[in-house]
């Protein structure tokens, strides 16, 4: 399965400390995703985890605390959704099978209500996660 997670951004969200942004190198498979995903960007694209993690780790962190009562809005992906949205960055979440016909929203709390219901999807341990926010969209 494919996983990841990118932010079309000037550079990395340093209040983020918990996080890693990695520049997503031109020509990797990753470069390729970013430009049919955000085709207008003009920024760089990064890679987000979690610090020391797999990629996957961020959302299946977000889908236990949203088992254990938080709201999506208080995780630690709810929060960067929520920044990369009020900076205008765009953003791709992805942790599914093909990320061309990602879903989208055209305003943050129909995003986080997206991320929020797949999330509380409980089929055993599987998770399958997908939502795009950018000016091309």
């Amino acid at each position: 399965m494919t996983q990841f997670l990118l932010v079309a951004s000037t550079h990395p969200y340093s209040q983020f400390s918990n996080l890693t942004f990695s520049r997503v190198d031109e020509g990797s498979f990753l470069a390729d995703v970013a430009s049919v995903l955000f085709p207008s960007r003009r920024t760089s694209v990064w890679s987000v985890a979690a610090e020391g993690k797999e990629t996957g780790e961020l959302a299946y962190e977000a889908r236990e605390e949203i088992r254990a009562g938080k709201k999506v809005d208080d995780t630690t992906l709810g929060c960067l959704v929520q920044h990369a949205m009020n900076r205008q960055d765009s953003f791709a979440l992805f942790y599914a099978a093909d990320f061309v016909q990602l879903p989208t929203a055209r305003a943050p709390e129909s995003l986080l209500g997206l991320i929020d219901e797949q999330l509380r999807v409980d089929d055993g341990s599987s998770l399958e996660l997908y939502a795009l926010w950018s000016e091309d969209a």
